[in-house]
């Protein structure tokens, strides 16, 4: 329950061109006894389900690194504390048109509720650090020179 609120809070700030780079969550339900999410299955142009950056390894297409930039820019610009930004949380989805763009599937690390003991995640300028370093690391390690 509380990934699928944290899902509806940042979807909520995220513009309709966006939303194709965060995977869905329909609903919660429950299993056994347990909460279960009910969520998009992301899958390439051809019918193959979408690896992970971690998976897939680096990427050359500009088309991607071009959406991700503007994931950046949009968690900085609407105050979105989105601190799930690792290789294994983002998708390489492939498109009809052979680009690929980055697609979220985790929504745990939302808000500093995650962190409690950083307290520079409390101010706008440390919420802003924390996710330029988490987008810096990742072209460091995917985006070929």
């Amino acid at each position: 329950m509380y990934e699928y609120g944290n899902y509806l809070w940042v979807i909520g700030k995220v513009p309709e061109e966006m939303r194709g780079s965060f995977a869905q969550i329909f609903e919660v339900a429950k299993s056994n006894g347990k909460s279960i999410s009910i969520n998009e299955l992301v899958v390439n142009a051809d019918g193959r389900v979408s690896k992970t950056l971690r998976d897939y390894g680096p990427v050359s297409d500009p088309v991607f690194w071009e959406r991700l930039q503007k994931l950046e820019e949009l968690f900085l610009s609407k105050n979105i504390p989105y601190f799930d930004i690792r290789a294994k949380n983002i998708l390489v989805k492939e498109l009809e048109d052979g680009h690929m763009i980055p697609v979220l599937i985790a929504y745990k690390r939302v808000g500093i509720r995650t962190y409690p003991l950083q307290l520079n995640l409390l101010t706008k300028a440390g919420m802003s650090m924390r996710i330029i370093k988490k987008f810096l690391r990742l072209r460091e390690l995917y985006k070929p020179n």
